[in-house]
């Protein structure tokens, strides 16, 4: 592991890109000397994010659509704010 600080990571980037690909080796990005991340090569083979796991993610079966109209403001609020906006 080759551990850099973030201000060396953010100045060198690419090289760093590059150097992760040739090596395969993490890299430990620290601030103040303290580990703060740690960038990894990609793997496909380890990927697992499922974008549906989080659908229905405020629990009791709400989904994304439900909750957006739940927080919707109502007309009266709508004509309110307009109102208050164009004064």
């Amino acid at each position: 592991m080759r551990y850099v600080s973030v201000y060396e990571f953010r100045n060198n980037l690419s090289e760093f890109l590059d150097y992760l690909i040739a090596n395969n080796t993490p890299i430990a990005i620290k601030r103040y000397n303290k580990p703060i991340a740690i960038l990894n090569k990609y793997n496909k083979e380890k990927d697992d994010f499922d974008p549906m796991k989080y659908y229905g993610f405020l629990g009791s079966g709400t989904t994304g659509e439900e909750f957006v109209n739940k927080i919707r403001r109502n007309k009266k609020e709508l004509t309110r704010i307009k109102y208050l906006r164009n004064r």
